[in-house]
C-alpha cells in the first residue's frame, strides 16, 4: 500500500527523559473491501505525548485530544470528505505523564482520547495498549468496557460494524502482573481463538515483527498470523517498523504508531 502524508499534528512527548516537540503525521492510503456506506477509516496508535502547550500550563491534554480533530480538519480539507462518513481503529496506547514528569511509560485513563474520536467519528473500536486505564483511579483490576454507544473497547472478541467483521486482541506479551499484558501462551492462545472465528479485519495492539526492532511477543503473532486462511488486512502498533506496511502470509498488516492513517476505497 502506498501512503502518501496529506498533514501533521505537532505535539509533545519525551524521548530519553526529555520533552519536545514532535509532528505525527496524517498519511493517506487506499484499500479493498470498504463498506460502501463508509467513506473510509482512521487508525491511529501509540500517541503517547501531551498537546503543544506550556509546560506550566495546568491539566495539558493527552495529545490523542488534539488529533481526532486536526486528522478531521485534514479529511475535510485535503480530501473533501466528511469525517462522519469516517470509522475509527484505534490499536491502543494513548496515555503520557503530565508534562511535568519527563518519564515515557506509565499507566493513566484515556477515556479523553477515545471520547475524542468518537465526537468526531462515525463510530470507533479500540483494544487496549499496555499503557491504557480505564478508570478514574489506577490500582485494582483494570476495566475494559464502554462508556457509550459509539465507542466499542474491546480486549478480546470480534465484532461488526458495517457490515465487516472486526477481530480484537489488545494488549502484549509482557510482566502478567503489570496492567493489559500477558504471558507469552496466554496471549497466543487469545490471538488464536479470535483467528479461528475468520474476521475480515484483525484489530491488534501488537503486531508481528516490522524489522530490526520488535519486542519478545512479535515473532510469536507472526506465527499466529500465518495460521490465517482468508486475506485479511491487520491493524497495529505497539512497536516502530522499518516501513508503515509488510505482508504476513495472506495478512496485510498497517502499523499506525505515532501517526493517523486515512484510508479510503481504492
Amino acid at each position: 500500500m502506498n501512503l502518501e502524508q496529506i498533514g501533521s499534528i505537532r505535539v509533545r512527548k519525551v524521548t530519553r527523559g526529555v520533552f519536545h516537540g514532535c509532528d505525527y503525521p496524517i498519511l493517506r492510503g487506499r484499500m479493498a473491501g470498504l463498506p460502501a456506506d463508509l467513506a473510509g477509516l482512521v487508525v491511529s496508535s501509540d500517541l503517547q505525548g501531551r498537546a503543544l502547550r506550556s509546560p506550566l500550563a495546568a491539566d495539558v491534554p493527552l495529545a490523542g485530544t488534539v488529533v481526532a480533530p486536526a486528522a478531521a480538519a485534514a479529511i475535510r480539507a485535503e480530501l473533501g470528505l466528511s469525517p462522519s462518513d469516517f470509522g475509527a481503529l484505534l490499536p491502543g496506547d494513548y496515555w503520557s505523564h503530565p508534562i511535568n514528569v519527563p518519564k515515557r511509560g506509565g499507566y493513566g485513563d484515556v477515556r479523553p482520547v477515545l471520547d475524542a474520536f468518537a465526537d468526531t467519528f462515525r463510530w470507533v473500536v479500540c483494544v487496549p495498549g499496555n499503557h491504557d486505564l480505564y478508570e478514574d483511579k489506577q490500582g485494582g483490576v483494570p476495566r475494559c468496557e464502554s462508556w457509550r454507544g459509539d465507542l466499542t473497547l474491546v480486549d478480546q472478541g470480534v465484532v461488526e460494524r458495517e457490515g465487516v467483521r472486526i477481530g480484537c486482541v489488545g494488549g502484549c506479551v509482557g510482566n502478567a502482573n503489570r496492567p493489559f499484558r500477558r504471558s507469552l501462551d496466554d496471549q497466543r492462545e487469545r490471538i488464536m481463538g479470535v483467528i479461528a472465528e475468520h474476521p475480515d479485519w484483525l484489530l491488534m495492539h501488537e503486531g508481528p515483527p516490522g524489522g530490526t526492532h520488535f519486542r519478545p511477543g512479535a515473532p510469536m503473532v507472526e506465527t499466529c498470523l500465518n495460521a490465517v486462511e482468508q486475506d485479511t488486512v491487520l491493524f497495529c502498533g505497539h512497536d516502530p517498523w522499518d516501513a508503515r506496511t509488510q505482508q504476513v502470509d495472506r495478512v496485510t498488516a498497517l502499523n499506525s504508531m505515532e501517526c493517523v492513517l486515512v484510508l479510503t476505497a481504492e
